[in-house]
């Protein structure tokens, strides 16, 4: 299996006041500002990367659904806030994320661009900014 976006934790750790802890039960390593959960990369069972749930605004979270197969419904997350991404190469593995994650199964035929999973990224950190105390974001230089 291969996995897309080698970039992906390093990019997720450098948002300002990003901080990362690695949940052992769940196989994710979850992405938080502010004590807030942002972004989380899940493991499989052969702790290989292979989702990224990401906080999304609810119409743009619906369009992504509909423009790329990547991207579904958040897993073990609010459906309408939250995406999920596959970052793997498609193949025998979507195959089998498809049938145990009944919301994962999708028309859209788009292959998602590199530079708008990154803005997906930078969009879910500054939602979860925006939700925050106004007396915690100076504190992080936000």
């Amino acid at each position: 299996m291969t996995n897309r976006f080698l970039w992906l934790h390093g990019f997720l750790a450098a948002l300002p006041g990003a901080e990362s802890d690695f949940k052992p039960e769940w196989g994710w390593t979850r992405y938080k500002v502010g004590g807030r959960m942002f972004a989380a990369v899940c493991q499989n069972e052969r702790g290989e990367d292979f989702l990224l749930n990401l906080k999304a605004d609810p119409v743009e979270a619906q369009l992504q659904r509909a423009s790329f197969w990547r991207v579904f419904p958040g897993y073990y997350c609010t459906k309408h806030c939250w995406n999920s991404v596959y970052l793997c190469d498609p193949g025998a593995d979507w195959a089998e994320v498809a049938a145990r994650i009944r919301d994962a199964k999708s028309d859209a035929e788009g292959e998602l661009p590199e530079a708008l999973l990154r803005d997906m990224c930078s969009r879910a950190h500054a939602l979860t900014v925006a939700k925050l105390p106004k007396r915690l974001r100076p504190a992080m230089g936000i």
